[in-house]
């Protein structure tokens, strides 16, 4: 298994609060099989996270399981971040 080390960067809220960002990108994860517009899944463990893309038909499960309100939601996040 091949490892990255990454910065913990600072972010912000809306509403100004400052907040732990990590930025994961470049050519090394289409390498390991990450497309743009793929959905992922972070599991998350005191220490550690955990990403794992959808795969097809377990993307469709996850969409259809979803709250219909969430769905009209829109690109952001239920914190208006993207």
């Amino acid at each position: 298994m091949e490892s990255r080390n990454l910065t913990v960067y600072s972010g912000t809220t809306a509403a100004y609060n400052v907040i732990p960002k990590i930025i994961l990108q470049g050519n090394w994860l289409g390498e390991l099989g990450f497309s743009i517009g793929d959905k992922v899944t972070v599991s998350c463990q005191p220490d550690r996270l955990i990403i794992e893309r959808i795969a097809g038909e377990q993307e469709q499960q996850t969409q259809e399981t979803k709250p219909a309100d969430s769905r009209r939601r829109g690109k952001a996040g239920k914190n208006g971040r993207y």
